[in-house]
C-alpha cells in the first residue's frame, strides 16, 4: 500500500513548491499567496490526502487582468480534492475581483468529492459576469461539508446567466 508522505507548510513558497505533490500537508504558519487570474494559477491541482490547516489562515490575493473573455476562473486553494482528500481545520481569507466574462469560476475548490471541515472563508470580491456557473466553496462534486462558515463582502457586481437551464445558472454554496 502506497503512503503519501507529509509536506510542513510554512511560508507561500513552500506551498508553491508543493502544489504538485500527492501528498497530505500541515499548515504551519499564516501565509500569504497572490495568484495571477491571468494565468489561471490556483495552488494545488489534487488533493488525494489531508490539507491540515492546524487553525492557521491562508490570504489569497488575486491579482492581474482576466484573459481573454469567456473563459475558466478556477483561482482555487485545490482545484480537485479526491473521494480520499480531505481539506479541514483553516481560514481562508480572498481579496478578489474579476474584470471580464467567464464560463465558470470557484474559489475554495473547484470539485469536492472528499470531506471540506471546518472552515472559514473570508471573501471579498466583485464579479462582472458569469456565463454558466460560481461557486464559494466547491462548484461541482459529491462530497460533503461540515461546519463551515462564510463571510462575504461584495463590491460592484453584475451576475448574469446565459443557460439557466442546464444546470449552472445557480450558486453552490
Amino acid at each position: 500500500v502506497f503512503k503519501l508522505g507529509v509536506i510542513n507548510i510554512y511560508d507561500a513558497q513552500d506551498l508553491l513548491e508543493n502544489k504538485n505533490q500527492n501528498a497530505h500537508f500541515n499548515l504551519m504558519n499564516d501565509i500569504f499567496v497572490e495568484l495571477d487570474q491571468s494565468k489561471g494559477e490556483r495552488l494545488i491541482e489534487t488533493l488525494n490526502g489531508t490539507f491540515e490547516g492546524n487553525g492557521h489562515t491562508i490570504t489569497i490575493k488575486i491579482i492581474g487582468e482576466t484573459i481573454t473573455p469567456i473563459h475558466d476562473a478556477y483561482l482555487n486553494l485545490i482545484h480537485n480534492v479526491t473521494a480520499n482528500g480531505v481539506l479541514r481545520n483553516l481560514k481562508v481569507i480572498y481579496d478578489y475581483t474579476m474584470t471580464a466574462d467567464v464560463n465558470y469560476a470557484s474559489l475554495l475548490v473547484d470539485n469536492n468529492d472528499g470531506v471540506i471541515e471546518n472552515i472559514e472563508m473570508d471573501v471579498s470580491f466583485s464579479l462582472y459576469y458569469v456565463n454558466r456557473g460560481f461557486g464559494y466553496v466547491s462548484r461541482t462534486g459529491t462530497g460533503t461539508v461540515r461546519n463551515l462558515l462564510l463571510k462575504i463582502t461584495t463590491g460592484n457586481n453584475s451576475w448574469q446567466f446565459s443557460s439557466l437551464d442546464d444546470g449552472y445558472g445557480k450558486f453552490i454554496v
